[in-house]
């Protein structure tokens, strides 16, 4: 099997932890752990974990002046503020307002690679960033009511910062998981983003009560910090590095669809026309962006 189909099966898999994700987090949040709260500990976590596997590996410890400073603003775009803009954003708006603002990522990403990468936008990939963002639309649109109102406008914002954040950051990683491994990346990019975050999620996580919180609320923060932080950042890096950061973003639009399934499969949602219909251009459009082949230029 090639690196790029073990690409695609990693972004499948990174879209099936997401979409679990946005179900296991509301029975964490904000009864149990606030939101910034909670990132305090998951970035903090996430960035223990690759920085024990960096050194049982042995790796290198730091790279050239510039290098780091790309790792610092990585870990500022892609490990703080997209995550503490979409927490807070998501108190402020409703999620299917932040479901179908997330679906500018990739257009984003589209963007950002064309003028920090040197990446062709090529009618076949406009066309496949089209027709995923048609399918989710689709999916979204039609699973609950949806209006972006004046009281919303602030939450929306955020999200929509959110989503240029974490496009910014699929762009700038890929030069540096072109030089060094996915752990190296990996710790500097959580542990710059922790420092960051720390700012701002200090004081909540210092109110965490754990002695009220059960058993299984700890499975679901294990899962969260393991799976949707530490093994879909690591699975995101590994496929950015084979594939692109516009194929990685692309995946963006198949997470509605994973979500959809998952609540089938557990009694929380049911099958669906609209579903089906919005399948067919997400399947479509990731393919179109797939096998787009493009000369890349990385411009530091």
């Amino acid at each position: 099997m090639t690196h790029k189909n073990l690409a695609h099966i990693a972004l499948f898999s990174v879209s099936c932890i997401y979409g679990a994700t946005f179900v296991i987090a509301k029975k964490v949040m904000p009864e149990f752990l606030s939101a910034f709260g909670f990132l305090f500990y998951r970035i903090g976590a996430a960035t223990l974990f690759f920085w024990i596997i960096s050194a049982l590996l042995r790796e290198k410890t730091l790279a050239p002046k510039k290098d780091m400073m790309r790792l610092m603003i990585c870990g500022i775009f892609g490990a703080s503020i997209n995550m503490m803009l979409f927490f807070k954003g998501l108190t402020l708006t409703r999620p299917i307002n932040a479901s179908i603002l997330m679906m500018g990522a990739p257009i984003m990403v589209l963007v950002l690679s064309a003028v920090l990468l040197g990446e062709k936008i090529t009618n076949r990939k406009a066309l496949g960033v089209f027709l995923g963002l048609f399918g989710s639309v689709i999916i979204l649109v039609f699973k609950s009511d949806f209006s972006f109102a004046k009281e919303t406008f602030l939450g929306d914002f955020m999200i929509f910062l959110n989503a240029a954040s974490y496009g910014l950051y699929l762009v700038l990683v890929k030069p540096l998981i072109k030089k060094y491994s996915g752990f190296f990346v990996a710790k500097w990019v959580f542990l710059f983003g922790w420092i960051s975050s720390s700012f701002f999620t200090f004081s909540e996580a210092l109110q965490v009560n754990f002695s009220v919180i059960p058993p299984v609320i700890y499975a679901y923060i294990f899962y969260i910090i393991f799976f949707s932080s530490i093994l879909s950042y690591f699975l995101n890096l590994f496929a950015v590095k084979h594939v692109g950061p516009s194929v990685v973003s692309m995946y963006i639009y198949a997470q509605p669809l994973v979500a959809s399934i998952f609540s089938i499969s557990i009694g929380m949602d049911v099958f669906s026309i609209e579903k089906i219909i919005g399948a067919a251009p997400i399947f479509i459009g990731v393919y179109l962006v797939s096998i787009e082949k493009t000369s890349v230029q990385i411009k530091n």
